[in-house]
C-alpha cells in the first residue's frame, strides 16, 4: 500500500510539473507577441502639407494593462508635430480610444520626440487591435526622416506592451517619410512668331517641362488673341514633360494686325505662363460684285477703274474691271472691310458714287450711268459737244455714244438731254 502511494504521489508530482511546464511556455509566449507599427510605413508628402501617421497596437489575444512609447524620434528640420488639442498646454498628439486613461502625452518639437502612454482603468485591459494615437505632421523642409520607436526585447524601460509586470511587446515598425518639393512646371512656345489669313488658322507647338514634385496633368489657354480668334489644343491635357499643339483659328472678320499671344499652363492652383509671340492676322482677299446699267449701249462690256473712297472722300485704293455683258463685275478687293463710298468714272459717262458697307456681301448696283461726258471732267457741256463734233459722221469709238458705229444727231442727243449736268462728286 505505501509503495501504490509512493508510487501515485511521484505520478501527482511530475504530472504537476508537466503542468506548469506548459503553463510557464503558454505565458512565455503570450509576453513576446504584441506589436507595435506606424501606418503608414512611408509616404511621400508636399512640402507644408500636414499628413497622419497612426501608430497601431496589437496584442493578438492577449491582454495588456497597458501601453508606453517612450519616445518616439523624427527630423525636427524636416518634420513637426501640429497640436492635437490647443486648450491644453504644449503639444500634443491625439489619443486613440483603446484604453481609458491617457497618462503622458507630450511632443517635443525641438528634440523631435513624442511620448505617449495610455492605460486601462483598475481592474480592466484590453485585448486587441487599433489606433493607439494618430501624429499630424507637417511637412516643413524637403527632405526624408525616418520616424522610430525606442524598442529593445526585454527592457522595460523603454517603449513596451504591459502586462501584469511583464513586457509582451515582440516588435516594433517603424516608418520613413519623404517631403518633396510641390508639382511645379513651365510652358514655352517652340514656333516663334505666326502669321494667318483672315478666315484661316495657324498652328504653334507648346511645351511643358516638369520642374519638381510628382507630376500632374497641365490644361492649356491661350490669351491676347485678337477678336473673332479662337484657340485649341491637342491633346487638350498632358503631363509633363510633355507637348501639346495649339491651333488658332481666325475669322473673315478678325481684325488685320499683330497681337501678343499666352499660353497659360494650369494645375490645380499652379499656373503658368509661357512668353507671349507675336500672331499676326493678315487680310484675305474677298469678292465683291458690281452691277453697272450704261444709258445708250445694250451690250453693257465696260472697262474702266473703281475708286475706293473712306467716308470723308479720301482715296483708299482704285481697282481696274471690266464688265460682262450683263454689266457685271467681279472685284477682289484686298483692303479692310469697312464702310466705303465706290466712285465709278469710266468714260464717256459721268461719274456715280455710292455708299456701302464692304462687310456685306451683296451686289452693288450703281445708278443709270449717264452719257456725254467726252473729256471727262464729270460736267457735261460745249466742251464735250466741241469733242463729238470734231467726229461727226466718223466711227470714233469715244464720241460713238451709243456703239452703232457712227457719230451722229442720235449720239448727240443722249448728250443734249444731260446738258449741264456734274457727275457724282
Amino acid at each position: 500500500m505505501k509503495k501504490y502511494l509512493k508510487i501515485t504521489a511521484l505520478s501527482i508530482f511530475v504530472m504537476t510539473g508537466l503542468v506548469l511546464g506548459l503553463s510557464s511556455k503558454n505565458v512565455t509566449e503570450a509576453a513576446t507577441t504584441a506589436t507595435l507599427s506606424l501606418s503608414p510605413t512611408s509616404s511621400s508628402i508636399i512640402l507644408n502639407q500636414n499628413f497622419t501617421v497612426n501608430i497601431l497596437l496589437d496584442t493578438v489575444g492577449n491582454a495588456t494593462d497597458g501601453v508606453d512609447v517612450f519616445s518616439l524620434h523624427f527630423n525636427p528640420a524636416i518634420l513637426q508635430v501640429v497640436d492635437s488639442n490647443a486648450s491644453v498646454a504644449g503639444v500634443q498628439i491625439a489619443p486613440g480610444s483603446l484604453m481609458p486613461a491617457t497618462t503622458a502625452n507630450v511632443a517635443d518639437n525641438t528634440a523631435g520626440t513624442i511620448q505617449f502612454s495610455q492605460a486601462s482603468s483598475g481592474g480592466s485591459n484590453f485585448t486587441g487591435s487599433g489606433i493607439l494615437a494618430t501624429i499630424t505632421f507637417r511637412a516643413n523642409a524637403v527632405g526624408s526622416s525616418a520616424v522610430t520607436m525606442d524598442f529593445t526585447p526585454g527592457n522595460t524601460a523603454d517603449t513596451n506592451v504591459a502586462f501584469q509586470g511583464t513586457d509582451l511587446l515582440l516588435s516594433v515598425t517603424n516608418g520613413t517619410y519623404t517631403v518633396v518639393n510641390p508639382f511645379d512646371f513651365s510652358v514655352t512656345t517652340t514656333g516663334g512668331p505666326k502669321s494667318v489669313t483672315q478666315g484661316s488658322s495657324v498652328t504653334q507647338a507648346v511645351s511643358s517641362t516638369l520642374i519638381s514634385g510628382t507630376a500632374a496633368s497641365v490644361t492649356f489657354s491661350a490669351s491676347g488673341l485678337p477678336t473673332g480668334a479662337t484657340a485649341s489644343f491637342s491633346p487638350a491635357l498632358c503631363t509633363p514633360t510633355c507637348t501639346t499643339t495649339m491651333t488658332i483659328t481666325t475669322t473673315g472678320s478678325t481684325p488685320v494686325g499683330t497681337s501678343n499671344v499666352v499660353v497659360t499652363g494650369t494645375s490645380g492652383a499652379t499656373v503658368r505662363n509661357a512668353t507671349a509671340f507675336v500672331l499676326t492676322v493678315n487680310l484675305a482677299n474677298y469678292n465683291r460684285t458690281i452691277q453697272i446699267d450704261p444709258e445708250g449701249i445694250s451690250n453693257k462690256i465696260l472697262s474702266g477703274t473703281l475708286d475706293v473712297l473712306n467716308p470723308s472722300k479720301v482715296s483708299i485704293k482704285t481697282y481696274p474691271f471690266t464688265t460682262n455683258s450683263s454689266g457685271q463685275a467681279t472685284i477682289s478687293f484686298d483692303i479692310s472691310p469697312q464702310v466705303v463710298y465706290l466712285k465709278l468714272n469710266p468714260t464717256p459717262f459721268l461719274a456715280r458714287l455710292i455708299s456701302l458697307d464692304l462687310n456685306t456681301n451683296t451686289t452693288y448696283v450703281f445708278p443709270k450711268l449717264l452719257t456725254g461726258d467726252l473729256n471727262n471732267d464729270n460736267l457735261i457741256n460745249s466742251v464735250d459737244y466741241s469733242v463729238l463734233n470734231g467726229n461727226w459722221f466718223t466711227s470714233n469709238a469715244t464720241s460713238d455714244l451709243n456703239k452703232d458705229g457712227l457719230v451722229n444727231s442720235i449720239d448727240f442727243s443722249f448728250m443734249n438731254q444731260h446738258w449741264l449736268v456734274n457727275g457724282d462728286a
